[in-house]
């Protein structure tokens, strides 16, 4: 099959990445003092919003006192009713270049895992090189498991202190794990040589009956993961050509080792992630070749899904597990123009129920960073739209429970109806919120990250 890389282009430019954001401003009121004439207070100007709406988000919400203080955790305490239960919690961001959001997620780490016993953490980043960074380079530092293990737009200040945290945790009695779960590569653990490493000592243990050049399948699906990026994002002919030549080939190999494993008397949990991984990779490579890139994003959902089952299922059966990924994946529900489909969030509600608890993180007002880190600003909000009421109900950090049923009266309503949430701080998306999520952090202000 001849793949032209031109025809998916447009769609290209309007799928790359879908985010949320929100803005944030208190506002004041005036007032005279009794024993001075009376001066009017200006008039202030009109934001249109329903008012039962924004009494809602104000009577509702609770607030977090700061981003970062991992001394004194007493304003989370207000929170600890939402979090007994679940054995999993999914944090979102609307963004991954918000300073303010990786701040507080890596503080809400801490507190899970300190006061909840969540003892796992997986990033939107390989399932690979995080779950075995440690165990390749068991002393390893923060700064070498973050290059290690996760993408790039996350290696800042405030994801190294949570790193830091993660190193030091394993020099006590219950240490911090980590994992990740995305089938793409992301650090710099997700080497051929790594792989090739893991995977021989795991043949060694259960040898296969049949010819397989491991180097060579290996090179091969890198060379794909390479050749993908170059197709579909570099609109690249060359790149294309490569997937058409060698993907069914390797598809069919792949097939065979992943059978191999799974086979076993005692299949390896650990082994299996590894090698479903890649298959899973490269469905999302042949779904973007032959569906455009809509349904690459659809199969690498769901393939993220399908590693976190494992994971959570199989290799970490026993633990508690925090989810660090954007407000796009984690979303239970969320139906778009661009992709109509179940996300990752969606699969993993159907299999979990009530063990999973989903957060998205919105910032309401300030800049950011574009996955190529370039800056970006909120723009003014719409009437009625979640960050026009939030911007007038309060100028705290806060933390919003949703109820999943529709409540008496009207304040609420607009929970369960379409309402206006950007992504990227620029572009209204239509979501009706309370089938998304559990909770909504809403954070007054963002700022660039400070990169390493």
């Amino acid at each position: 099959m001849q793949y032209d890389q031109t025809k998916h282009a447009l769609k290209f430019a309007t799928v790359i990445t879908f985010c949320f954001t929100a803005a944030l401003v208190g506002c004041g009121s005036g007032g005279s003092d009794s024993s001075t004439p009376s001066t009017p207070a200006p008039e202030q100007p009109s934001t249109g919003n329903n008012a039962n709406y924004v009494s809602f988000i104000r009577d509702n919400h609770l607030p977090i006192a700061n981003l970062t203080d991992t001394e004194d955790f007493q304003d989370l305490k207000a929170l600890d009713m939402y979090f007994h239960g679940p054995r999993i919690v999914q944090l979102g961001e609307s963004s991954h270049g918000s300073k303010q959001m990786n701040q507080i997620k890596g503080r809400l780490a801490q507190y899970l895992h300190q006061y909840h016993d969540f003892n796992t953490i997986a990033f939107e980043s390989s399932a690979f090189a995080c779950s075995n960074a440690q165990s390749i380079k068991p002393n390893i530092s923060g700064r070498e498991l973050m290059g290690a293990c996760i993408f790039g737009i996350w290696m800042t200040e405030s994801v190294l202190d949570l790193f830091d945290y993660i190193v030091e945790s394993h020099n006590t009695g219950r240490p911090l794990k980590l994992a990740g779960f995305d089938i793409q590569r992301s650090g710099s653990f997700d080497s051929t040589q790594h792989y090739q490493t893991f995977l021989s000592d795991a043949l060694i243990r259960q040898p296969i009956q049949f010819d397989l050049e491991l180097e060579a399948l290996l090179s091969t699906v890198v060379t794909l993961s390479e050749r993908d990026r170059n197709c579909f994002r570099d609109y690249s002919q060359t790149g294309c050509d490569y997937i058409g030549q060698q993907l069914p080939d390797t598809k069919a190999t792949l097939d065979k080792l992943v059978d191999h494993f799974a086979n076993q008397a005692t299949p390896e949990p650990m082994t299996l992630l590894v090698t479903r991984s890649m298959r899973r990779m490269l469905d999302m490579i042949a779904a973007s070749y032959e569906g455009g890139i809509s349904a690459g994003i659809r199969t690498r959902d769901r393939g993220m899904a399908d590693n976190f089952i494992d994971l959570a299922d199989s290799v970490l059966s026993d633990e508690k597990i925090i989810i660090w990924a954007h407000n796009f994946h984690i979303a239970e529900h969320y139906p778009s123009d661009t992709t109509p489909q179940k996300h990752m969030g969606a699969h993993l509600a159907d299999h979990y129920g009530e063990d999973l608890y989903t957060v998205a993180l919105y910032m309401l007002s300030g800049e950011h960073a574009s996955n190529s880190r370039q800056r970006m600003g909120v723009t003014p909000h719409t009437s009625n739209s979640l960050e026009s009421l939030a911007d007038e109900a309060t100028d705290s950090i806060a933390f919003l429970p949703l109820n999943k049923q529709d409540q008496a009266g009207t304040a609420d309503d607009w929970l369960f109806t379409e309402t206006s949430a950007k992504e990227w701080g620029t572009r209204e998306q239509n979501v009706v919120l309370a089938n998304v999520y559990d909770a909504i952090i809403l954070l007054p202000t963002s700022s660039m990250p400070d990169y390493l």
